[in-house]
């Protein structure tokens, strides 16, 4: 809603919707918002470790591991 009248205001206006200051606050708040995420994200994130080729879990002796080299 808000931005729809505000593109509406603007070509009232004869002005482009982000122009001047306001394009480079819209993209700084963009990537803002994006850290942020990517911030939550990681923090809940556990992670894997992959080894090439591995398809079952990691075998518990080096005696297992050896056998499936």
């Amino acid at each position: 809603m808000v931005l729809q009248r505000g593109i509406q205001d603007s070509r009232r206006r004869r002005k482009t919707f982000l122009e001047g200051p306001a394009y480079y606050y819209a993209f700084s708040i963009a990537m803002l918002v994006a850290t942020v995420g990517f911030v939550v994200f990681v923090s809940r994130d556990k992670g894997n470790t992959f080894i090439h080729g591995e398809t079952a879990p990691k075998a518990e002796t080096e005696a297992e591991a050896n056998v499936n080299v």
